[in-house]
């Protein structure tokens, strides 16, 4: 098996294989610590299925591996944290179906891999997308949350949003929103945040958005409308970014400091 994943050429570093599953298996294994790196990495998914490697290095074998569903659907079922995360990094969104990844979902025990299921699948295909206001009602933890992650991916990826658009993800997030679970009202939070940072008509609506849930009786709202709030308030417009940023980023600070 050609292992490309250690070339350092730049040449090796722009092929892309067509690796199967039992190949891919043996990479992650290769590049794998079960020592240290796996009780690490053990606050973003069960330690017993941690194979002790990092996002950063699986990425660097994904770019070099033909996408692939069928390859995809076989790591998934191995099991492991890193086998997932490939399997999702390497699956064309455009083939990836509502059923499949709703199965995904169910099936994970990692918030890390619902967001990334999230940012690299559902926010990258519209079909997906249409889902996102019936998984976010369901009572399945990382189904509800994968909805509400693809809400702030999608809008990571924005710079206007109209306002009709806008109260479709607000009710969404409204109506979730009395979920206190924390991997739901954190990604209720994290949505309401990135939306606010598409623009500055966007921060104002986010704001409204957030102020009323901090003046709402039920106490989980509450928190969401508050943690949202110690962010949107502090977003600025820089000229050379597309989208708002924190006055309190490192780029922020040096624009506010001219």
């Amino acid at each position: 098996m050609p292992n490309a994943f250690l070339g350092k050429t730049n040449e090796a570093m722009k092929t892309k294989h067509h690796y199967d599953c039992n190949a891919l298996m043996r990479l992650l294994s290769l590049h794998s610590d079960t020592g240290t790196n796996k009780k690490e990495f053990g606050r973003y998914s069960d330690v017993e299925h941690r194979m002790g490697m990092g996002t950063l290095e699986i990425r660097k074998i994904a770019k070099e591996t033909v996408p692939s569903l069928d390859v995809a659907l076989c790591l998934w079922n191995q099991n492991t944290y890193e086998s997932r995360v490939l399997g999702i990094l390497i699956c064309p969104p455009d083939e990836a179906t509502p059923k499949l990844v709703e199965k995904w979902l169910r099936e994970t025990q990692s918030w890390a891999i619902c967001d990334l299921i999230a940012n690299d699948l559902i926010s990258k295909n519209n079909t997906l997308s249409l889902n996102i206001k019936t998984w976010s009602v369901q009572e399945e933890l990382y189904v509800k949350r994968g909805a509400l992650s693809a809400i702030a991916c999608r809008a990571q990826d924005l710079t206007e949003l109209p306002g009709k658009s806008f109260d479709k993800f607000a009710k969404i997030l409204w109506r979730a929103s009395d979920d206190g679970r924390k991997h739901i009202k954190t990604a209720c939070s994290w949505a309401i945040k990135e939306l606010g940072k598409i623009d500055v008509p966007n921060k104002a609506r986010a704001i409204a958005l957030s102020e009323k849930m901090t003046l709402d009786p039920n106490k989980i709202r509450n928190w969401i409308g508050k943690d949202a709030l110690k962010e949107l308030k502090t977003l600025i417009k820089v000229t050379e970014r597309p989208r708002l940023i924190s006055s309190n980023s490192s780029v922020g600070k040096k624009y506010m400091e001219q």
